[in-house]
């Protein structure tokens, strides 16, 4: 319903028509804009888009200088910061299923061989995967994913990235809160150099 102010004639409104267009001020000014519904923050989609660009921000900081300095040719083409190019280019990889890089640009020539150094188990509400890294050679992250059994791992169903770059370190992630049932995972690890590994491997899990 619209909300007039003044009389009748008045030409400042607020509010919706028919759930069609809605009208409101900004600035002092009247404007009329389509009415739309908002995406769902938690659809497959949106969480696997939020997981990365989360993990790229923290991980932009730990770039070297020289690293960084990668990134400047396509922050001068766009005229934004060379963090935002780290972030752009990456997340827009992402949404290809190509892993992301520290620097540009990546060197996707051959895959980055996989390591299987993992379990997931159920508890209570939530499931426990934990990763280790066997060896070391370019590894920077891993990717897990959550689907029915059988699936195959893409951005759809991507649920988190994880750092692993240091050997034998314990990463440990918690997937919660699940609802009481049976779960399947899959990972992929990624090197710093924006190869991708193969399937690590599904595991089940059963959450009480």
């Amino acid at each position: 319903m619209v909300k007039v102010t003044g009389p009748a004639s008045s030409n400042e409104a607020s509010g919706s028509i028919n759930k069609t267009h809605v009208h409101s001020t900004w600035k002092g000014r009247n404007y009329v804009r389509t009415n739309q519904t908002p995406r769902d923050p938690k659809s497959d989609d949106q969480v696997s888009l939020r997981a990365m660009w989360k993990w790229l921000s923290e991980m932009w900081s730990t770039l070297t200088g020289d690293e960084q300095a990668t990134w400047l040719s396509i922050a001068n083409d766009e005229t934004f910061s060379p963090a935002n190019a780290f972030l752009q280019f990456n997340q827009t990889e992402w949404s290809n299923f190509q892993a992301p890089s520290k620097t540009f640009p990546a060197d996707r020539d051959d895959p980055l061989p996989a390591k299987t150094l993992w379990t997931a188990s159920g508890e209570i509400h939530h499931a426990v995967l934990l990763s280790r890294l066997g060896a070391f050679g370019s590894n920077w992250g891993r990717i897990l994913f959550r689907g029915p059994t059988g699936f195959s791992p893409s951005p759809a169903n991507a649920i988190a990235i994880v750092t692993m770059d240091v050997r034998n370190e314990l990463v440990t992630y918690l997937d919660q809160p699940l609802e009481a049932g049976v779960y399947f995972y899959n990972a992929r690890n990624f090197g710093a150099d924006g190869r991708m590994s193969g399937n690590l491997g599904e595991r089940m899990v059963t959450v009480t």
